[in-house]
Order: C-alpha cells, then sequence, then structure tokens
C-alpha cells in the first residue's frame, strides 16, 4: 500500500510541477504581451520602455553568495500557549460532526 500511495503523492507532485510551469509561462507571456504593451493611465508610458529607460541602469547584479546574518541566531523559543482571551478551537475530523447530526455516509 505504500508503494501505491508514494506512486500517487509522486504524480501529484508532478501534475503540480507541470501546472505550475505551465501557469508560469502564461504569466510572462500576459506580463509581456498586454500588461507591458499598455499605455499605462498615469504616466502615459508604455510600463517596458519606463522601465529600460529609468530603472535598469540602476539594478545590479545579485550577490554571489548568500548575505550573513547581522543579528545572532537563537534557538526558537518554546510555543506560547494561546493567548489571553481567546476561546480554545478544537479541531475535529468532519466525520465526527455527521455522527452528531446522525447522517450516515
Amino acid at each position: 500500500m505504500k508503494y501505491v500511495a508514494g506512486l500517487t503523492l509522486t504524480r501529484h507532485y508532478a501534475v503540480a510541477a507541470l501546472r505550475l510551469s505551465a501557469a508560469g509561462v502564461n504569466c510572462l507571456s500576459w506580463t509581456q504581451h498586454t500588461a507591458n504593451a499598455r499605455l499605462h493611465r498615469t504616466t502615459g508610458e508604455l510600463p517596458q520602455a519606463r522601465f529600460e529607460r529609468d530603472e535598469r541602469a540602476t539594478l545590479q547584479v545579485l550577490a554571489s553568495r548568500p548575505y550573513r546574518s547581522v543579528a545572532p541566531l537563537q534557538a526558537p523559543s518554546a510555543p506560547q500557549p494561546g493567548l489571553p482571551g481567546l476561546p480554545d478551537v478544537q479541531r475535529r475530523s468532519l466525520t465526527i460532526y455527521s455522527r452528531i447530526a446522525g447522517v450516515r455516509t
């Protein structure tokens, strides 16, 4: 059974990755052909033209390695109990509510 569950999860993640990849392609296409092709109502310019003229020259190369944190790393603190004054919410399976309501599943 673990093998079947593993295959199902693997397939699920593969499909999700393909959908995400397709969404990225669609988003990039929309940005290039729609968003950057329209005149901006406030500036009266194409966003891509304004970016190339005013912004691109100020961009710099990404850092070659991650920045070192200035703050010392701290061990995570113990979880705090619920905030005072807030109710304690119990989490239950929906089947329990069906049983309470007398609904057959």
